[in-house]
C-alpha cells in the first residue's frame, strides 16, 4: 500500500504537475500575446491537472471510481490497523499500571498482586480470543481486497492508449507482484 501510494505522489508530482507546468511555461513564452490567451493557457494547465492527476484522462469511465475505491480501502486498513494498535496500547498501559501496583505493595511487605488485582481492568480471555483474531482476520480481508482493486486497476490502466497511464501501470507493479499473482490464481483453478 506504501508503495502504491508513493508512486501514485510521483506521478501526480512529476507526471502530471511538472509535465503540465512546463507546458503552461512554454505556452506563455511562445504564443501569449494578450490577457485572453493567458487565460486559456491556465485554463488549459488546470484542465490537464485535473484530467491527468485524477485519471479522468482514461478513456474508460470506470477509472476514477476504481481509483477512489483503492484510496477508500487503504483508509480502511488505516483504520483497521489503529485499532490494532489503540488495542495493543492499552494493554501494555493495564500490565504497565499492574507492575507498578505490585511493586508499591512489594516494597511495603505485602504479596505484589492478588487474584482481585489480576482481574481489573482485564478484557476476559474468551472477549481476547475473539477480539485479536477478529483485527487480524480484519486487516488482512482490506489487504486482499487492496489487491484485487489494485489489481483490476493495473489491468485497465495498462490496456490505456495514454502512455502516461500505461508507465503508471508498470511503474505499480514492475516486478509484477499484483498481476504475477492472478496469473498464479489462473493457473492453479486450471
Amino acid at each position: 500500500m506504501i508503495h502504491f501510494v508513493y508512486q501514485l505522489q510521483y506521478y501526480i508530482l512529476f507526471e502530471v504537475l511538472e509535465c503540465s507546468w512546463d507546458e503552461l511555461l512554454k505556452t506563455i513564452e511562445n504564443n501569449t500575446t494578450d490577457l485572453d490567451s493567458l487565460i486559456e493557457a491556465h485554463s488549459k494547465y488546470l484542465r490537464d491537472v485535473s484530467s491527468k492527476g485524477l485519471l479522468a484522462a482514461s478513456h474508460d469511465a470506470n477509472m476514477m471510481p476504481r481509483l477512489l475505491e483503492l484510496l477508500a480501502t487503504i483508509l480502511d486498513y488505516k483504520v483497521a490497523q489503529d485499532n490494532l494498535y489503540n488495542y495493543a496500547m492499552a494493554e501494555i498501559e493495564r500490565r504497565e499500571r499492574l507492575a507498578q501496583t505490585a511493586d508499591r505493595r512489594t516494597r511495603h511487605g505485602q504479596w505484589g498482586l492478588t487474584d482481585q488485582d489480576d482481574t481489573l481492568d482485564r478484557i476476559p480471555d474468551e472477549q481476547f480470543e475473539e477480539l485479536v483474531p477478529g483485527l487480524l482476520r480484519t486487516l488482512n480481508e482490506y489487504s486482499m481486497q487492496f489487491k484485487r482493486e489494485l489489481s483490476q486497476l493495473l489491468i485497465t490502466l495498462s490496456a490505456d492508449g495514454d502512455s502516461d497511464l500505461r508507465f503508471l501501470s508498470f511503474r505499480l507493479d514492475f516486478n509484477e507482484f499484483y498481476l504475477g499473482s492472478l496469473k498464479n490464481v489462473g493457473r492453479k483453478t486450471r
